[in-house]
């Protein structure tokens, strides 16, 4: 009588794709192995050790990701993806691109400051792209998965600023070390390249605002909210744009009219 193995159920493991011979005792190990990869979040190679009895079959060879290692993963991971598009012919599927951007920034906790800037880029490309004809509209679906990115990108940065500071004891440890001028060097360094990127988030969130009533009639606002943005679009000519009053917290103003020429 056939010895039958059951599904083990070990922790970082996806036996999605399970092939029959993992349930057989005297089944093909190789086949089985194959057929099972790492869970999200774990890494390595699967390696299967048949039941001899009724019972579990074993697996090994996963081991989970450090905090280091995931970051360094979604960093390749937008590396690749960017290196995918660059090197295509044709129009870029935005829609999926972005949901595989969304999937990877996900968790603000796990994107470092490469990955933010390479995000931003492919984003901006993306844009680009799907712009295309000048007398199209843009879905506006494209337009939000790109605003949830950006909240995402944006969110990394407090999180990561919010760290800084909270370990800024460190510095003043420095300092007391005689190492005050190169900590002072090395904050300035990363106080300017977050400048850049900021600037890059700016200027892409002009363009998802741009894009949203592009070719849009007269009148028309849209926006787009996110946990961390708000985006707000409306098209209009230059003369309403003039004598229309803006608010920015408790101060009113009106665009000037080269503003406004140049916004229209």
């Amino acid at each position: 009588m056939p010895v039958i193995c059951s599904r083990p159920s070990t922790i970082g493991y996806d036996f999605s794709n399970e092939d029959s011979n993992c349930l057989n005792a005297h089944g093909n190990i190789k086949s089985c192995s194959e057929s099972l990869q790492c869970a999200k979040g774990y890494n390595g190679t699967v390696v299967v050790k048949s039941c001899t009895s009724t019972g579990n079959y074993i697996v090994g060879g996963c081991n989970a990701l450090t905090a280091e290692a995931v970051t360094m993963e979604n960093t390749e991971k937008i590396k690749d993806l960017t290196s995918v598009i660059s090197s295509r012919n044709g129009t870029i599927n935005a829609t999926a691109v972005l949901d595989v951007m969304n999937e990877i920034t996900a968790n603000p906790t796990k994107i470092g400051s490469s990955a933010r800037n390479l995000s931003v880029t492919l984003m901006a490309n993306v844009l680009n792209d799907v712009e295309g004809d000048n007398n199209a509209i843009v879905n506006v679906e494209v337009l939000e998965k790109c605003a949830v990115v950006v909240s995402n990108v944006i969110d990394s940065m407090i999180i990561e600023d919010e760290s800084f500071n909270d370990n800024g004891v460190s510095s003043a440890s420095d300092s007391n070390n005689g190492n005050s001028s190169t900590t002072i060097k090395a904050n300035d360094k990363v106080i300017k390249e977050k400048m850049v990127f900021v600037q890059k988030v700016i200027d892409l969130v002009d363009k998802i605002s741009y894009l949203q009533t592009k070719n849009a009639s007269l009148g028309t606002s849209a926006t787009i909210v996110t946990p961390k943005l708000t985006i707000y679009s409306k098209r209009t000519d230059s003369s309403s744009l003039s004598s229309e009053i803006f608010s920015v917290g408790d101060t009113q103003f009106k665009a000037p009219t080269e503003l406004s020429n140049q916004l229209a």
